[in-house]
């Protein structure tokens, strides 16, 4: 059945703004839905675009905020690295990687206006010890003695050795949560945790991958 209700002035004029309501919230919900599509697709752009802006990062991973290459001044690093070649840094890399014993990292240190680059040698958990070796003492991680990338024992002097005693002594030789031990690669000593002891997580800025 159809029902029928006399019209009058009054009516018409509350069905008008009825309808004008109603289509200001459909014009509404339209252009919130509009907008919050651009929004998704230029953050989608933004993400591929600083992914493809490095070979490496493409390769590592798809979570790198930005990538950026440094020159390596010095001779820490040598013989894996040279004084002279490049280094990419991949920011943010460890956002959702873990760090891993034997990565390249970039760490901030203070006075230093560039980043330091250093291996990690010791990860949270892991135990360390020296043992005395004539005039320079050994570092052992989890019973196995320590090397660099050529195989050669890292020598540290009484004054390496004595810094990260006080670590062992406070934490019972062993690398407490969010703390790293980090080496150059030179064996006879560079500014690294033999100088500045165990390093956190948050002084470490990037992984660093070499550029071939």
């Amino acid at each position: 059945m159809l029902l029928f209700y006399p019209y009058n002035d009054s009516m018409g004029k509350r069905f008008t703004l009825m309808l004008a309501v109603a289509a200001f919230f459909l014009l509404l919900e339209a252009g919130a839905f509009a907008l919050l599509a651009s929004s998704g697709n230029s953050a989608k752009t933004e993400v591929v675009k600083i992914v493809e802006d490095s070979t490496a990062a493409k390769e590592q991973t798809a979570c790198v905020a930005r990538s950026e290459q440094f020159t390596v001044q010095g001779g820490s690093m040598s013989p894996f690295i040279k004084s002279g070649e490049t280094v990419e840094g991949l920011f943010g890399y460890y956002d959702c990687h873990e760090i891993q014993k034997g990565d390249i990292v970039l760490l901030r240190y203070a006075g230093n206006k560039n980043p330091l680059i250093k291996f990690v040698r010791g990860i949270p958990g892991d135990t360390f010890a020296f043992k005395s070796n004539g005039s320079v003492y050994n570092l052992f991680i989890n019973g196995a003695v320590v090397k660099n990338s050529a195989g050669t024992l890292y020598n540290f002097s009484g004054q390496g050795y004595r810094m990260l005693s006080l670590y062992m002594q406070s934490y019972r030789n062993e690398i407490p949560a969010d703390a790293y031990l980090v080496l150059g690669d030179d064996t006879n000593g560079s500014l690294d945790s033999e100088r500045f002891g165990l390093i956190g997580k948050s002084d470490i800025l990037a992984k660093a991958v070499l550029v071939q």
